[in-house]
C-alpha cells in the first residue's frame, strides 16, 4: 500500500463523504436534514450555544441559522432563550427529545460506517490519530 500524506488525504475525503451519506440517512430516519442533525450534535457537544456561535461553527450566515433553529424549536428538539448575560443574544439548548435523537444517531453510526467491526486496539489507534490530528488543525 502506498501511504503518504496525499493518499491519506484522498482516503479521508472519501471516508468523510461516506460518513456524511450515513449521517444524511440517519437524519432522514428522524425526519431531520443533515444541517439540523449537525446543530443537535454541536449543542450536545457544547451544552449551549448562542445563535451567532452556531452560525460560526456551521459556517453560515446568522439569518440561515434562524430558519434551522425555528424548525428545531417547533419540533421541540431545542429551546431558545434570552441569554442571562445579554438579552439581545439568544441561547440554544437541547431538549430531552433532542438529546434522545443525538443518542440514537450515536448508537447507529458505528454500524452504519463499519466501525462496529473494529477491534478495541484499532479503535484506540484511530482515536489517538484523530486526537493528534485535531490538535494540529
Amino acid at each position: 500500500m502506498n501511504s503518504n500524506p496525499d493518499t491519506l488525504c484522498d482516503d479521508l475525503v472519501a471516508f468523510f463523504g461516506a460518513v456524511k451519506q450515513q449521517m444524511i440517512r440517519l437524519g432522514e430516519q428522524e425526519g431531520l436534514t443533515p444541517v439540523q442533525v449537525a446543530v443537535l450534535y454541536w449543542l450536545h457537544r457544547h451544552g449551549e450555544l448562542a445563535m451567532g456561535q452556531v452560525a460560526q461553527v456551521m459556517h453560515c450566515d446568522a439569518s440561515n441559522v434562524t430558519g434551522i433553529v425555528d424548525r428545531l424549536v417547533l419540533l421541540k428538539l431545542v429551546t431558545r432563550q434570552e441569554s442571562v448575560r445579554d438579552r439581545r443574544t439568544k441561547t440554544l439548548r437541547l431538549t430531552e427529545a433532542g438529546s434522545a435523537i443525538v443518542a440514537q444517531v450515536q448508537r447507529k453510526l458505528p454500524a452504519a460506517i463499519g466501525w462496529d467491526q473494529l477491534d478495541p486496539s484499532e479503535c484506540a489507534l484511530i482515536h489517538k490519530i484523530v486526537r493528534i490530528a485535531g490538535a494540529k488543525v
